[in-house]
């Protein structure tokens, strides 16, 4: 009786390392799935270099589905590196009337030295992250008035 119990206890066992070894695998194979096509996306709506060409100022449209609005996002990243699918790393915001083409909220960046950037967004919109900078570069930003007729005034930098 006890060989009979011991047989069916390397079965049980077997049988669990089976279904876990399983279970490891398909996990494998949906984390790679979802890796390799994520929800989420950029377009590059503009990329400009430092004047020493050391890092570079991105703006773009980050987009997580349909039932998520296009987001405006800017990373500032060594000249080499670059842009994954992910948050920007220096501003985020999401909400505003007035809109960019790309159909985020209207935003424009332009360096103002080698390791100042300047950050220009709409009045209305919602910002949701503004580092102060990153590394060696400065960020700075001016919120632009927009007029009932959606026209762009340009007003003096805020800090």
């Amino acid at each position: 009786m006890s060989k009979v119990k011991s047989v069916l206890k390397v079965m049980f066992e077997f049988i669990v390392l089976v279904l876990l070894l399983g279970v490891i695998v398909s996990s494998y194979f949906v984390y790679d799935l979802f890796a390799s096509s994520p929800m989420c996306g950029v377009e590059i709506v503009d990329e400009v270099y430092s004047n020493n060409k050391e890092v570079k100022a991105v703006l773009f449209q980050f987009d997580c589905g349909a039932m998520d609005a296009f987001s405006t996002q800017v990373s500032v990243l060594s000249a080499a590196d670059e842009l994954h699918i992910e948050s920007g790393n220096v501003f985020s915001a999401k909400h505003g009337e007035y809109r960019g083409e790309w159909g985020g909220p209207y935003a424009e960046i332009r360096w103002v030295s080698d390791n100042e950037l300047l950050i220009s967004y709409a009045e209305d919109t919602e910002v949701f992250q503004s580092q102060a900078g990153i590394g060696a570069v400065t960020v700075t930003y001016k919120r632009i008035p927009v007029n009932a007729n959606d026209i762009v005034k340009h007003t003096e930098p805020t800090h």
